[in-house]
C-alpha cells in the first residue's frame, strides 16, 4: 500500500515528532508498504540547517518543500514560517497521486485540516497523529481569545478534521476524552503513547561520563530538564529552585534543547549570575544516552492548564534510563497516571510554584546513592519502542487492509455489474418480470437530466454575464485579442478530443470545487469590471470559477482530464495594461536592435536613435504596434491550434509554445528589415497597404517555420525509432 507521511519535522531532524514520524515510516517501509513523508527543507529548531530537497532513506521517499527561517523568536514569526509551509504543502500535494493511507501529525497546527482536503479530493484514509491539539494549546498558551474568530476558525477546522478521519491516534486518555468532545468518532480513535528511542536511549556508563567530562560536570549532582522549552511546560518553578541553591555546589541545573522559552531561560541565567545552571542545545539522537544518562534527576514540567492538549513525550527515555523523576504539575495528568499509588521511590512530584518542595526533593535525592531504579524500569517496558511501534504499524496495517478490501470489493460491484449488463435475466426486463418485481416497465429508458450541472451552468454565466461581455468587446476593439473570437472553438475541440476519457469517469461531486468557486466570487467583487485592473481579475477569476464548478458537478479525474482544455481558455484573456507596457517596450528596443545589426550586416548605414532607426533616405520609428506582441499572442494561438489538431502528443504543447516565442520575436526584426530597405528606395513603402502587406506575409512565413519545425521535430524522432536492418 501507498502511505504518505506530513509534518513538518522528519529524519534527520532531532525533535520528537521528526523522530517518532521517522520511527513508524521505516517500520512501514520494512514491511513492505511504499511509504513517502512531505517535510520541510529547515530544521524545525534551527532553521540555518537545510537538508536535501529530495531523499531516500531506509526505503523512505523524503519529499522536502521550503520552510520559513524567521524562527521562533515571536509569535507572528511563527505563523509565518507556518503559513509559508502549508502554502507550498498545498501546492505540493496537489501535484501528488493518490495515497492509500496518508498520516497526518500536527506541526504546524493546521496541517491535519490539509491532509483532511487532500483526502477528500483524491481518495484514501486519513490518519490524524494527534501529538498536540490546537487551538486549545494556542488559546491555554494566551496567543488566542477562545471568543475570537480565528480560534473559532481554526475549532471548525479541526472538527472537521477529525470528522473525516478514518483513525484518530492520541497519546493518554486526557487528550482522548478532548477529541471525542469535538466530534470524533469513538470507533476511530486509538490511545497510543509515543515510545521511548530505547534503541538509542540506553544505560551507558561511559556515555554518560564522557559527556559530563565535555561539559565540566563531574563530581556535580545533576539536575536536567532536557526537551521544548514553551509555554506549555513552564519552568519558572525550576529556575526558582536553581536561584535559591545558587550556594550549594555539589548541585548543577542542566537545560538541554530549546524553543520559544529559551530565550527566557537564558535571559533569567544572566541576569542572576547562575553559575549552577547550564545551558545546552538539542542533542542529536546518537549522544541522547549520553546526555540523558549524564542526569541524576530528570524534571518533567508539565503546565496545569495543558494536561490533554501537550503529552510530556521526554518522560519515556527517562524512565528506560532507569533515574529518578522530579515532577512539576498537577496532581492528576498522564505522568500521575503511571504511578498508581504515588509512592514510588523514583517519582518526586510537587506543585508550580512551590519551591520549597522542589528544593528539597533535590536535596533528598542528592543525598542518596545514584543508581538505576528497577522499577522505573520495568515501567518503562510498556513504553518500549518495539512494542509501541508494533502497535502503531498494526493500525495503519488494518486501515491499509480495509482501504485495500474496500477498492477489491469496489472493482468487484463494477465486474458483477458489467456481467449483468452483458448477460441480463430475461425475466428482469420482460414486462412479466417486471409486474412480478412491482417495477412499473416502460417502453424506453431516459438517463436522469443532470440538474446539478444545469443549475451551476445557470449561475455560472449569470455571474460572468457582464465579465463575458466586456470580453467579447475587447476581442472586437483590442487587436493584440483578435483571436480570441476563436477560443472557445478551440476550447471545444480540444474537450471533444477528451471524449472518450469522460465518457469512462464517473462523476463523483468534490466539495473543494465550491471552495474554488467561492474564491473566484471573490475575485469577481474585487472591483468594477471598468477598470484594467479589476477587469484582468475579473476573467481569472472566471477560470478560476470554471474550474471550481467541474471539481464541484463531475470530481477530480475530470478536472484532471480537462487541465489543457482549461489553460486554454487563458488565450481569451486580454493581458492588463501594466504587463503589456512591461513588454512592450522591451520589445521594441529588441526589435530596434536587431533590425539595427542585420540592416549594417547586410550593407546598410544606420543609426539607431532609441527606438528609431535613420538610413541616408528614410526614417523608420519603431512604434509600439511594431513591438511585435500582437504577433506573439496570435503566433501562440496557433501553434496550440495546430497541435491540437495535427498532433496529439501531449508534450508538444509546451514545446510549441515556447518555440513560437523567438520564432515571433525575430520575425517582427525581420519585418522591420524589410520595411526599411523597401523605404530605403521607396519612402511610401513603409507606410499603408505596403507596410500592412509586409506584416501579412512575415505572419505567413512565422507560421510556415513553426509547421516546418514541427516536422522537423516528427523527422528526427523517427530516425531515433528507426530500427537498423541488418545485412
Amino acid at each position: 500500500m501507498k502511505i504518505l507521511f506530513l509534518n513538518q519535522a522528519f529524519y534527520p531532524d532531532v525533535v520528537s515528532s521528526a523522530q517518532h514520524a521517522a520511527d513508524l515510516a521505516e517500520r512501514l517501509a520494512a514491511d513492505g508498504h511504499e511509504v513517502h513523508a512531505v517535510a520541510g527543507a529547515r530544521a524545525y529548531d534551527n532553521p540555518s540547517v537545510t537538508f536535501a530537497p529530495e531523499e531516500t532513506w531506509k526505503g523512505v521517499r523524503i519529499h522536502r518543500i521550503p520552510s520559513g527561517r524567521l524562527g521562533k523568536g515571536a509569535r507572528w514569526k511563527r505563523a509565518a514560517d507556518f503559513g509559508l509551509f502549508l502554502f507550498w504543502l498545498f501546492w505540493r500535494l496537489i501535484t501528488l497521486p493518490r495515497f492509500d493511507v496518508v498520516i497526518a501529525m500536527t506541526t504546524p497546527p493546521l496541517i491535519g485540516y490539509v491532509a483532511a482536503l487532500f483526502v477528500r479530493l483524491k481518495g484514501g484514509r486519513l490518519v490524524y497523529w494527534v501529538m498536540d491539539l490546537n487551538p486549545d494549546q494556542a488559546i491555554a498558551a494566551g496567543w488566542l481569545k477562545r471568543s475570537s474568530a480565528p480560534a473559532r476558525l481554526f475549532d471548525w477546522m479541526l472538527r472537521f478534521t477529525l470528522r473525516h478521519a478514518a483513525c484518530t491516534v492520541v497519546l493518554d486518555r486526557f487528550m482522548q476524552e478532548k477529541v471525542l468532545a469535538r466530534g470524533a468518532r469513538a470507533e476511530s480513535v486509538e490511545v497510543v503513547p509515543p515510545w521511548s528511542h530505547d534503541p538509542a536511549v540506553h544505560v551507558d556508563a561511559e556515555a554518560r561520563a564522557a559527556f559530563r567530562r565535555e561539559h565540566g560536570l563531574q563530581d556535580k549532582f545533576v539536575v536536567m530538564y532536557s526537551g521544548n522549552h514553551s509555554p506549555c511546560h513552564p519552568l519558572q518553578t525550576l529556575l526558582g529552585a536553581a536561584l535559591e541553591m545558587r550556594a550549594d555546589s555539589r548541585v548543577q541545573f542542566v537545560f538541554i534543547g530549546g524553543g520559544s522559552e529559551y530565550p527566557k531561560v537564558r535571559a533569567f541565567t544572566a541576569e542572576h549570575h547562575l553559575e549552577n545552571v547550564t545551558l545546552l542545545p538539542y542533542q542529536p539522537i546518537d549522544k541522547v544516552a549520553g546526555s540523558l544518562g549524564a542526569a541524576d534527576l530528570h524534571a518533567v514540567v508539565m503546565g496545569e492548564p495543558f494536561v490533554g492538549i501537550v503529552h510530556p513525550c521526554k518522560i519515556y527515555n527517562i524512565l528506560t534510563l532507569g533515574i529518578p523523576v522530579l515532577y512539576i504539575g498537577p496532581p492528576e495528568g498522564h505522568i500521575p497516571d503511571m504511578v498508581k499509588d504515588g509512592s514510588a521511590a523514583w517519582f518526586r512530584p510537587a506543585r508550580h510554584g512551590d519551591v520549597a518542595a522542589v528544593v528539597n526533593h533535590i536535596q533528598a535525592q542528592a543525598a542518596r546513592p545514584a543508581g538505576h531504579d528497577p522499577d522505573e524500569q520495568r515501567v518503562s517496558k510498556q513504553f518500549a519502542a518495539g512494542v509501541l511501534i508494533q502497535r502503531m504499524g498494526q493500525v495503519i496495517g488494518n486501515l491499509a487492509r480495509a482501504e485495500g478490501t474496500a477498492q477489491a470489493a469496489g472493482m468487484a460491484t463494477a465486474a458483477a455489474a458489467g456481467a449483468g449488463a452483458a448477460h441480463p435475466d430475461p425475466a428482469a426486463i420482460s414486462p412479466a418480470g417486471a409486474r412480478r418485481s412491482g417495477v412499473t416497465a416502460s417502453p424506453q429508458s431516459h438517463s436522469p437530466f443532470p440538474w446539478n450541472l444545469a443549475w451551476v451552468a445557470a449561475a455560472f454565466f449569470f455571474c460572468y454575464a457582464v465579465v463575458l461581455s466586456r470580453m467579447f468587446t475587447s476581442w472586437m476593439n483590442d487587436a493584440n485579442m483578435s483571436h480570441g473570437f476563436f477560443v472557445p472553438f478551440l476550447v471545444a475541440y480540444a474537450v471533444w478530443l477528451e471524449r472518450d476519457k469522460l465518457s469512462r469517469v464517473a462523476p463523483k461531486s468534490n466539495w473543494f470545487g465550491l471552495v474554488l468557486m467561492i474564491a473566484g466570487a471573490f475575485l469577481l467583487c474585487i472591483g468594477p469590471p471598468s477598470l484594467d485592473t479589476f477587469a484582468f481579475a475579473t476573467r481569472v477569476a472566471f477560470v478560476f470559477s470554471l474550474v471550481g464548478a467541474i471539481l464541484f458537478v463531475r470530481g477530480f479525474k475530470t478536472l484532471r482530464i480537462l487541465t489543457y482544455p482549461l489553460l486554454l481558455t487563458l488565450l481569451m484573456i486580454p493581458l492588463p495594461g501594466f504587463i503589456i507596457e512591461r513588454l512592450t517596450f522591451p520589445l521594441q528596443i529588441f526589435a530596434s536592435r536587431f533590425a539595427e545589426q542585420t540592416l549594417e550586416l547586410i550593407g546598410y548605414s544606420v543609426l539607431r536613435e532609441g527606438n528609431i532607426l535613420r538610413l541616408p533616405g528614410a526614417t523608420l520609428s519603431v512604434a509600439e504596434a511594431c513591438s511585435g506582441l500582437r504577433s506573439l499572442c496570435a503566433l501562440t494561438f496557433l501553434g496550440q491550434a495546430y497541435v491540437v489538431m495535427f498532433d496529439g502528443r501531449r508534450w508538444m504543447r509546451p514545446v510549441m509554445a515556447l518555440l513560437v516565442i523567438p520564432i515571433a520575436v525575430f520575425a517582427n526584426g525581420f519585418r522591420i528589415v524589410i520595411s526599411a530597405v523597401a523605404g530605403s528606395y521607396r519612402p511610401e513603402w513603409m507606410t499603408g497597404l505596403a507596410h500592412e502587406s509586409t506584416g501579412w506575409v512575415v505572419f505567413v512565413i512565422a507560421f510556415l517555420c513553426i509547421v516546418a519545425l514541427h516536422t522537423s521535430f516528427n523527422h528526427i524522432e523517427r530516425l531515433f525509432r528507426r530500427t537498423p536492418v541488418s545485412a
